[in-house]
């Protein structure tokens, strides 16, 4: 028990402050997390701000599975949170493309990505490879990167089209990793909205 005690939490953003103190600190190792809401509300943009945050502040390295943003989409995004600039709201590419050559730009890239030559966290964009394709690269996160908290974003586009039992198969997998290799898993969830509208 007291081994357990000092395994450091993960931190939240600040702006998370009330979840944090609800955690007694932050996100254990070890456990699988679900974000869910309806389609809309900002799920993927708090997992964005919370793998911004982590990059700089956790003590483990992130993995992230963003099924609905490709590598430049996602990078795009956290390198605008970095700058303060909205990157996709520069409409003249050539202005885009200079601005993203810019010596500025290009140290806050590198600030943002690497530190001390080592990757910050780690992308995967798969969309076609099947699910045991994606079980692998998730494998290669945890065994060959060191990733010990995985993102899954959104976990509806790996499970979509798969029967119940395949379903409770890749949660038995996630379960397996959590044990094996003491990973935690942050799994974004969609939540359907009922016919009458509510959650």
């Amino acid at each position: 028990m007291r081994e357990e005690f000092k395994v450091p939490k993960i931190p939240l953003p600040p702006f998370m402050h009330k979840v944090q103190d609800l955690m007694a600190g932050g996100i254990p190792l070890s456990k699988i997390v679900n974000l869910g809401s309806f389609s809309g509300a900002g799920k993927s943009t708090i997992a964005d701000e919370c793998v911004y945050f982590w990059a700089f502040h956790s003590p483990y390295k992130i993995g992230v599975v963003s099924l609905e943003s490709d590598a430049g989409e996602y990078g795009t995004k956290l390198l605008s949170r970095h700058i303060g600039r909205k990157i996709d709201l520069i409409g003249d590419v050539s202005e885009k493309v200079e601005f993203l050559k810019s010596e500025y730009v290009q140290r806050k890239q590198e600030e943002l990505f690497y530190k001390d030559g080592q990757d910050r966290f780690m992308l995967i964009d798969e969309r076609d490879g099947g699910l045991e394709s994606l079980k692998k690269q998730v494998d290669n996160l945890v065994i060959k990167c060191d990733c010990k908290v995985i993102i899954l974003d959104p976990l509806q586009d790996i499970l979509d089209g798969l029967s119940n039992e395949d379903q409770a198969v890749f949660m038995k997998w996630q379960k397996g990793l959590v044990k094996s290799h003491k990973v935690t898993f942050i799994n974004i969830n969609h939540v359907r909205k009922s016919s009458g509208g509510s959650q």
